[in-house]
């Protein structure tokens, strides 16, 4: 019986911590993993803060052209959305940046999680002073 209660217990903490992700595709286009992010960590009400993305790409035909987000009080959850062009272009597998906007009429310490294509995610910390 103790050992029933423990698993229902430990089920019941593991619902607690798990994130559900409610961006969807947008049709025609596929999620993009991310490789790296980076940006200031500070700044002011109403203020847009310009964070560097970086994907990678298997040619120059690889394009990130949004990024979805869905806010959770302080927690913003972030996919980014691409596609792959049919046609002439570079063979060059480097990888690219694209900036993601970041703005807020609220103070207080917000945590943007960008999510990878294997639902880890790449934290960026902002203070909003």
């Amino acid at each position: 019986m103790r050992k029933v209660g423990f698993i229902l217990i430990l089920l019941i903490l593991t619902q607690f911590g798990c994130e559900k992700f409610t961006l969807d595709t947008p049709e025609g286009l596929h999620h993009w993993d991310i490789l790296k992010v980076e940006g200031p960590s500070s700044g002011s009400i109403n203020q847009t803060i310009s964070i560097d993305v970086t994907y990678p790409t298997s040619s120059g035909c690889d394009v990130v052209t949004e990024f979805l987000s869905d806010k959770h009080g302080k927690r913003v959850l972030i996919k980014a959305f691409g596609y792959t062009t049919d046609g002439f272009c570079t063979q060059a597998a480097v990888p690219k940046v694209k900036e993601y906007e970041f703005s807020s009429n609220e103070k207080g310490e917000f945590i943007l999680k960008f999510i990878r294509i294997d639902n880890t995610t790449i934290n960026h910390y902002i203070t909003i002073d």
